[in-house]
Parts: structure tokens; sequence; C-alpha cells
């Protein structure tokens, strides 16, 4: 099955809102065919007789038609916004439920740019074509057939005439489709590259280009911006030349009834009443011959874009979850890797990797950068899977997890921190109405940001702006961890967590903390080793493998890697 007929099957399911569409349409389309009726019957009819009862009757009747007319059009309208928007989000639901359950390589093959240009502007671009669009074409073509029959039996000659003339209407618009076609898929394309580009200077750090004079960016976004230029004045010239032959050809069939009407009404074998009607009417033949080609067109223009959703949509998954069905079981928090080796292409980030962290302790995982540190944490995570060994949690081997009930239980703290354009409580609750205002007091007290937020104009409920830009990287990373100790997870990762924090702020937050961690599996990577001398365990990594662990005192003793590091940053 074609994807287009995959998106139309998707959109039926809103049965009941077409069927009401349908009728309104239907009741739409036939009292505008029965406009030009009227307008023959007042001249041709009731004003050559100077029936004034008539004339107001029937202008009264015509009244009505036209509010019926509109009215139902209004009511249409508003039932397919309605689908419309409903079919379009809960597409962008869809769509972004399945890229949560990606795995670390489909991101690394993907651009942020290419996604969010699928999620925003294919899926809205798709709106009208999934709800009005198909029905709207329907309507057109079955009411135009009373006027094809009724313009036939009132003056045949004329009507053969219009009926030599509307052919070039569609073979115009079927021109132009094709070179529409493809220039709409051109700018699309680059379209991709300049979003990439913009959202690569909106995530930069603020004083690297919003703030300096960064030649390479302004380069590659001008380079960009003259591409999708390009194209998009191509693809509407291409447009403006369409919309003009078209228009064009609508005045040779009004020239042509003026002249052989006007002819007729002369010779006194036509009435400037029939006259008008086959001006009216055609108008209104022109819509449905309009609506098949435009339709063609427009479908054309949406192939791609359907394509591309369903490419999201379509997508498997690195990450087995064929085994992936318990959601519970993760209480204390034990973790152990057995035997893991893991490669990314063909090169090996760990190999044979082993190692243990029992519940409730603090367990240092540390080595020089590339050493594999924050791929074991992303395996914990299951944003990649291993092909050899296992890692258990409480027992349990982690692929029998419900992926989301597994990354519920972890807790991460990252020096890449995200916050979200909201309130600083919204940033600390995630919308958790169960988490209470004083255990967010007593928690941000712990994290020794308490003062700085009621310090703030509007306390707790500051909008931090994108990404929190109105705080300092050392309070981003401790609204970090205060918004990670209340998920109460049972397994909490330290990825240089504290990288942007002095060692006695460090040293104050790790003993406010210490109550709560005492119950909670911690995991921390630094290369601060400062803030790993109260471990459980250290583990030592290099080129993707333990070669040493035990305690920070028995590591120093040793005088081996562990040593080597700590000699580098001291």
């Amino acid at each position: 099955m074609s994807n287009i007929k995959r998106f139309f099957k998707m959109m039926m399911k809103y049965k009941k809102e077409h069927l009401i569409a349908i009728v309104l349409l239907t009741i739409n389309g036939i009292t505008y065919s029965m406009e030009p009726f009227f307008t023959k019957s007042i001249i041709d009819v009731v004003i050559p007789q100077k029936n004034v009862v008539e004339l107001l009757k029937l202008t009264g009747i015509f009244l009505a038609v036209i509010i019926i007319e509109k009215v139902s059009k209004l009511f249409s309208d508003y039932v397919y916004s309605e689908m419309g928007k409903s079919f379009t989000f809960q597409l962008k639901r869809d769509l972004i439920s399945h890229l949560q359950k990606q795995s670390g390589d489909y991101y690394c093959k993907m651009k942020a740019g290419e996604i969010n240009n699928i999620i925003n502007n294919d899926v809205d671009a798709l709106e009208d074509m999934a709800t009005k669009m198909l029905f709207t074409t329907i309507k057109d073509i079955i009411t135009s057939a009373p006027i094809i029959v009724y313009l036939f039996i009132l003056k045949k000659d004329l009507f053969l005439v219009l009926l030599l003339i509307y052919p070039i209407t569609y073979f115009v618009q079927k021109k132009f489709s094709k070179k529409i076609e493809y220039y709409s898929i051109q700018a699309r394309i680059v379209l991709e590259d300049y979003v990439t580009i913009i959202n690569e200077f909106l995530k930069s750090p603020i004083n690297y280009v919003k703030l300096g004079n960064n030649t390479y960016f302004k380069n590659k976004f001008k380079e960009s911006e003259e591409k999708y230029k390009k194209y998009g004045i191509k693809s509407d010239k291409v447009y403006s030349e369409y919309i003009t032959l078209s228009t064009m050809t609508n005045y040779i069939v009004l020239l042509a009834i003026l002249l052989i009407g006007g002819y007729g009404i002369i010779e006194n074998n036509m009435t400037i009443g029939i006259m008008v009607v086959f001006i009216q009417y055609s108008s209104k033949m022109v819509i449905p011959i309009l609506a098949i080609s435009q339709a063609n067109v427009r479908i054309k223009q949406s192939k791609e874009s359907v394509d591309r959703i369903f490419q999201i949509l379509d997508s498997s998954s690195n990450i087995s979850d064929e085994l992936a069905a318990l959601q519970c079981g993760i209480d204390n928090g034990e973790i152990l890797i057995q035997g893991v080796s893991f490669s990314y292409d063909t090169r090996e980030i760990l190999h044979n990797l082993t190692m243990l962290a029992k519940a409730g302790e603090k367990v240092a995982i540390v080595g020089e950068s590339g050493s594999g540190k924050s791929t074991i944490i992303n395996l914990l995570y299951r944003l990649w899977d291993f092909k050899e060994g296992n890692i258990y949690i409480d027992g349990v081997e982690i692929h029998r997890f419900n992926i989301n009930y597994l990354r519920e239980r972890i807790g991460i703290v990252s020096q890449d921190i995200f916050l979200f354009h909201d309130t600083i409580l919204n940033n600390l609750t995630l919308g958790n109405t169960d988490i209470s205002m004083e255990q967010v007091i007593e928690v941000a007290k712990k994290v020794n940001i308490y003062n700085d937020i009621i310090n703030l104009d509007l306390g707790f409920n500051t909008v931090i702006g994108d990404n929190g830009v109105k705080l300092s990287g050392g309070q981003k990373q401790r609204l970090s961890i205060a918004r990670t100790i209340l998920k109460n997870n049972p397994i909490i990762v330290f990825d240089e967590a504290t990288s942007a924090l002095d060692n006695h702020t460090e040293m104050e937050i790790e003993l406010h903390l210490l109550d709560y961690f005492k119950n909670k599996t911690l995991i921390i990577i630094s290369h601060r080793l400062e803030s790993i001398v109260n471990a459980n365990r250290i583990y030592v990594l290099e080129n993707g493998m333990i070669k040493e662990s035990g305690t920070y005192d028995e590591l120093i003793q040793s005088k081996s890697l562990f040593c080597s590091i700590f000699n580098l940053q001291f």
C-alpha cells in the first residue's frame, strides 16, 4: 500500500465528522448551484412582467438559499477545522512517541532540522489534504453535474463553445503541476539545512554566536539562505505564471459568452437572463475542473511530506523490545554489568566490561576522555543495545524491563542540562502534582539554590527563558540536581553533574544530600577526583576496559593509572 493510501486510511477513522461535513457540503453545493437560476428568473420573467409580488417572493427565497449556502459552508469549515487540528495533533503525538523509542544511533543519523521540519512543517502542510480537500473536490464534481445538464439544455451551442475552451484550463494546470512539484521538493530539501542552522544558532552559547561575530556561522547561514531563496523564488514564479494563464483562460471564457451571448441577444434568439446564467455558471463550472487538477498537484506536493512522516513511523529501533514487559522490579537499584562489549559502527568502545554497584552504594567511574564512561550510562539507559554480555538491575536482565519504566527509575544529571522555557517550579516538578511545595523547598535548600530562587522577583514562579538562559551555569546544574532528587529514583547518575560548581559548593551539596543518597545507588562520572573521595568503589577505565578498581585510598596507594590521572590534575 502506498503511503498516500495509508495516509487517507488514517484520516478515515474520523468517519462521523466526515459524514457530517459531507452532508453540509452537499447542502452547500446544491444551494450554490441554484443561485444563477434565480437570477435568470428575475431578469427574464419577473422584471418584464413588472410583478412586484413575485419579485419579492423570489428575492426572499434567493436570500434564504444564500443564507443556507453560507451557513452550511461555515459549519463545514468548523467541522473540518476541528477534525484537521485533532488529526494533526494526534499525528504529531504519534511521531514524538515513536521518536522516544528510537536509539541513540537513530539521532546520530538524523538531523535535528529534518525532524523538526517533519513534525511541524510536513504535518501542518497535510492538515487541509487530510480533511477538506478530498471531500470538497468530490462535492464540487457531484454538484457540477446538474449545472452541466442545465446549461446543455438551456443553450446547446454556447455550452459546446465552453466545452471546447475548458480543457485548456486542465492542460494548463497539468503543465505547471510538475514544475511546481519539483521546485517545492527542492525548496523542502534545502529548508532542512536552513532550519538546522537556525537551531544550531538558537542552541549555541549566548556568548559564542548570539553576541559574537562568528564569520563561519554567518557564511553558513547566508549560503543556506541563498539556496532556499533561489528555489522559493522559482516556485513562486512558476505558480504566478500558472495563476496568470488560468486567469486568462477564465477571461477567454467570459469574452466568448459575451460575444456569442451578445450576438444571440441582438438576433433575438437568446435572453439577457440566459447570458447572465452562463456567465455565473461558467465560473462555477471551472471549479470542479480546477479542483481535480489542483487536487492532483497538491497530492504530488504532499507525497514528499507523507513519505517523510511514514519514514519516521516505519523506522525500527535498534533497541530490542521483544522481552520488555516488566513494569516493576527496580526497587533497590543494584547494578551488575557482566562481560559487556559494545561497538559503534566498526569502532569498539567497551570491551568485556564487568563492574558492580550494590544497592545504596556510591560508585565512581573515572578515566580519560573517550575511555567509555558515558557509553556505560547510555547502555544502562538503553539508548544503545550491546551485543555481548549483559546488564542486570536487581537481578533482572535489563532487556526484560519496559523501556519507559526502566528510564523512569534512573535519574541522570548531566553536564548537558536541558531546562524548559517555563517557571522554576515547573522545571523542578515536571508537572508532577504529587510533589508538594514543602518538598520542593526542602530539596532546593539541600542543593543550595533556595536563596537564589527567592531573591528573584517571582521566586519559584520565575520563567527562566529558553534552556534556563536567565540562570548561571552553576544555578542550572543545581536546579537539575534538585529536579532529579524530587523524582526519587532508586538509581542516580551524576555525569559531570557538578562541573560548573566550585569545590566548596559541591562539598556542601554532597553533605546536605548524605541522608538522601544513603538509600540510593549513586554512580558518579567525574574528572574532578575530589568529588569521588568517599566512593565505595572506583572503576578506572582506559580504552573501554577496566584497568583497576578499589577505594580511593587503595588506588592512591597502588600508584598506577588512577594516580597518573590524579597527578595530571594537581
